[in-house]
This record gives C-alpha cells, sequence and structure tokens, in this order.
C-alpha cells in the first residue's frame, strides 16, 4: 500500500487552497484530533477557523473521525461541518461512504490528516489526493498512536529528505 501522501505540510493553516483548486478539489475529508485540534483541546484555534472558513467558501469539507460524536462535535460545531464517526480509518467503507455523502468522485477529493496508517492509507485506498499535516500536540496522543508514530516518522524523514 502507497501511503506516501501527495503534499505535506506542517499546519493545515498552511495548506494553500490554491493547491487543492489545481488539483480539480472539490470536496475535502478532514481528520479531527491532531489535524484541527489537539486530542485534549475544548476548541479550536483561530487561525484553524480562518483557514476552513475560506475552504467551505470553495469547497465541501466533511469530518471523518474514529472519534465519538461526542468528542467531535468539539470541532464540528464550532466549523459548522457535518461528520461521519467511529470510521474504523483506514478501512475503505467509511471513507466511500464520506465520498457518498459529498457526492463526489475520489478524483475531486482530498483527504486531510496528521496520521499516514490511518488518514492518508483511507484516502489512498479510495483514491483521494491526499496531504498529511503534522500532528498538533503529538505528547497529547494515546499510546498506540505514540506507537504508530514510530514507524511513520521513518517514512516522513525518507520523503522529506528526497524532496531537500
Amino acid at each position: 500500500m502507497d501511503r506516501k501522501p501527495d503534499a505535506i505540510y506542517q499546519r493545515i493553516e498552511d495548506i494553500p487552497l490554491s493547491l487543492l483548486v489545481g488539483w480539480g478539489i472539490k470536496g475535502i475529508i478532514l481528520d479531527v484530533d491532531g489535524t484541527i485540534l489537539s486530542r485534549k483541546a475544548k476548541t479550536v484555534k483561530p487561525s484553524v477557523i480562518d483557514w476552513v472558513l475560506k475552504a467551505k467558501e470553495m469547497f465541501q469539507i466533511l469530518i471523518v473521525s474514529n472519534n465519538s460524536p461526542n468528542k467531535i462535535h468539539r470541532a464540528s460545531v464550532a466549523l459548522g461541518l457535518p461528520y461521519i464517526a467511529w470510521t474504523l480509518k483506514p478501512y475503505a467503507y467509511y471513507f466511500r461512504k464520506a465520498l457518498r455523502k459529498l457526492q463526489l468522485e475520489p478524483d475531486q477529493v482530498c483527504t486531510i490528516g496528521d496520521q499516514l496508517f490511518t488518514d492518508i492509507e483511507g484516502g489512498k485506498r479510495v483514491g483521494t489526493k491526499t496531504v498529511y499535516v503534522f500532528p498538533i500536540a503529538p505528547e497529547e496522543d494515546m499510546p498506540w498512536t505514540r506507537w504508530r508514530r514510530l514507524f511513520e516518522k521513518k517514512y516522513l524523514m525518507e520523503w522529506v529528505n528526497q524532496n531537500t
């Protein structure tokens, strides 16, 4: 399975919307924890809200998360975004469900997230473009996420070094 994202950015706010437009994107599948707010945060940072509000003017956006509705609610309400919870990423079933909900083809959608083995792999499985962002507050990750990030680091270092 190819896990290499189509682009890598430090934070979601760094992703130029012009890049997504250039790719022909019409919709975004967006992760929550580590991508738009830290796992323990109660509120979304103003800079993330600004980016999402600008993106909403150009794209349909749907949150897809392994979390419960209660956890996703922190971000979905603040950003005015619909969501799909308990998704078991990277399994393709829920990514396909997201595509149906967006009413878009895979090549019209970009998946944005902070984990290679869940967000990026899931997006790749269904044929979306993918953008990896480095996690917000990785020190707050659950133990199994910290463990996965050890393997992710190997790939990320290789890809970043290829582009320097």
